[in-house]
């Protein structure tokens, strides 16, 4: 996707390049998702700050980061502690892998679901 430079793209598929264009603009590429359906694919471009924990699984292969605006990013470090371990519970009471390599959560303030 094509975006300008002061921000930064994201999906729960890893970033596979980026270009940097003439124009100021940035185009990214992502990896090949997973087969799924497409309402489970996040694309979002912003200025949001993000937080990660590298070594995050039972296997210790997941990226986990949460992301908001930059003036509440110092809040963000108890939302990264939960999914990190809710995605370990995951893995170990289902007893499967978690099929992608990244979890990101956003901070969309002010979201009314739907309405």
């Amino acid at each position: 996707m094509k975006h300008k430079s002061q921000y930064r793209a994201r999906s729960n598929i890893p970033i596979d390049n980026e270009t940097y264009l003439d124009n100021g603009l940035i185009l990214t590429r992502f990896k090949k998702s997973i087969p799924s359906s497409s309402y489970l694919l996040v694309l979002i471009v912003a200025d949001f700050d993000c937080l990660s924990h590298y070594d995050t699984g039972i296997y210790r292969n997941i990226i986990m980061s949460v992301c908001a605006q930059p003036d509440i990013k110092d809040d963000l470090h108890y939302a990264l502690d939960i999914a990190t371990k809710n995605i370990h519970d995951f893995e170990e009471q289902y007893q499967i892998n978690y099929p992608l390599t990244t979890c990101d959560h956003i901070v969309v303030s002010n979201f009314n679901m739907g309405r």
